[in-house]
């Protein structure tokens, strides 16, 4: 049978009732604008104690439960059982319109709009069918198009288009544990950032693509590649009527039509159309060689030129032949 417990305990602002004193007085804080949790570190109050639990570990850093699979670490057991979902696609919500999956129901959800477009929130900019489901979701995404960043670090300055972005940076500037590189002055807060970035030193691919094969340093990068199995072109260029499957490629494309180069190397001023160009060719001036040929250790400033190596294998099984002969 179900609780037939009445609700006889009245608010006194806006006579809604509660079972209980302790619900009601709980309720009462949403009229005082106080929250009974308070942050020790900073002046942030929050509803409920698992609100400032979450809170407490961008300040602490305590993240206590591992993924098995992926450097990535949580607070809560729930978020790695959600996270998990990516990894064994088990739980997944599909989309009944298109290939896409969803770890949440807020994911999906949110996705569906896109197709039905019953929405008052929908993207202004051209050729983007983005519809959300209220008006922060959609002000987070515009921030994809306008590039603005309104949150910026008092230490050092820096911006960011989010706050959880700078939350995530100030831990630089206080005084925790930082995971430093053994090959660059690189440092970080947390030790799934350092594993990361030490794939850019290394040539391992640990995420791979399960319809073709194809290795990549990063899950976010393999999630990029799968659109390519799985999503039709959306974005053409008006200028030549080529497609693309993201927004990004598209803008990227259209810097060929315009001669923009907005990404500058500070070594020496070549401009770029792309900051992955640009990378690559900063690594001429920093004279790093991060993919290393396992037959014959000849290093290589980029991947592609390592790619074209190894397509000549009589070279490394010659430089194998010289070297086991005695």
């Amino acid at each position: 049978m179900g609780d037939t417990t009445e609700k006889i305990h009245e608010c006194s602002l806006c006579e809604r009732k509660f079972k209980t004193t302790s619900n009601l007085k709980r309720h009462a804080l949403v009229h005082s604008n106080l929250w009974a949790f308070s942050c020790t570190i900073c002046p942030k109050s929050y509803k409920r104690n698992k609100a400032l639990k979450l809170h407490m570990a961008q300040h602490t850093n305590h993240r206590p439960v591992t993924c098995s699979h992926c450097p990535k670490t949580f607070i809560w057991k729930a978020q790695l059982r959600v996270h998990m979902r990516g990894h064994t696609q088990e739980g997944l919500k599909h989309c009944p319109q298109c290939p896409k999956k969803f770890k949440t129901t807020g994911e999906f959800n949110q996705h569906l709009i896109t197709h039905t477009r019953k929405s008052r929130f929908i993207c202004v900019f051209h050729n983007c069918q983005y519809a959300a489901a209220s008006q922060s979701l959609l002000n987070a995404h515009l921030l994809t198009h306008t590039k603005e960043k309104h949150h910026t670090c008092t230490e050092c300055h820096k911006s960011f288009s989010k706050g959880s972005n700078l939350r995530r940076h100030f831990r630089i500037h206080e005084n925790v544990e930082k995971f430093e590189c053994g090959f660059c002055d690189y440092s970080a807060v947390e030790k799934a950032y350092l594993d990361k970035h030490m794939r850019c030193h290394t040539t391992e691919e640990p995420f791979g693509c399960k319809t073709c094969g194809k290795g990549f340093s990063n899950p976010s990068m393999l999630s990029c590649h799968e659109k390519i199995h799985q999503e039709k072109k959306e974005f053409e260029c008006g200028v030549c009527a080529k497609k693309f499957r993201k927004k990004s490629a598209l803008t990227a494309h259209e810097r060929i039509h315009s001669g923009m180069k907005p990404f500058i190397c500070e070594f020496c001023e070549a401009a770029f159309t792309q900051t992955s160009n640009l990378n690559s060719h900063r690594l001429i001036h920093l004279n790093e060689k991060g993919w290393k040929c396992e037959k014959c250790g000849v290093s290589f400033t980029r991947k592609s030129n390592l790619n074209q190596h190894q397509q000549k294998t009589k070279r490394c099984l010659n430089a194998q032949t010289q070297s086991s002969t005695p």
